[in-house]
């Protein structure tokens, strides 16, 4: 399954890019990905037209789309568009 991976660095410059993230068999529950421990959750909807001006993440975070697009510009030029299904982790530390 691929996550779109978006953080800043050190200096706050930001950098987006695709990761893996592997999928095991789980018998009739489908492929399955190991375990994300988190420490809460926060459902959200957006109006249509909804945009937010550029941002660090407040904290790690994963951004999982049900409905619509989203459009990620990074500070280094990168700029991608993702529709659905899309999960997106976001987060203010240094990257891989």
């Amino acid at each position: 399954m691929r996550i779109a991976r978006i953080w800043s660095d050190e200096s706050g410059d930001s950098h987006y890019a695709d990761i893996e993230v592997e999928l095991k068999p789980s018998g009739p529950l489908g492929r399955m990905a190991e375990p994300i421990a988190v420490s809460s959750m926060i459902l959200r909807e957006n109006e249509p037209g909804y945009d937010y001006d550029w941002h660090v993440a407040p904290r790690r975070q994963y951004i999982v789309m049900l409905a619509g697009l989203v459009e990620i510009h990074a500070s280094d030029g990168d700029r991608t568009v993702h529709g659905l299904p899309t999960a997106i982790e976001a987060y203010r530390q240094p990257g891989p």
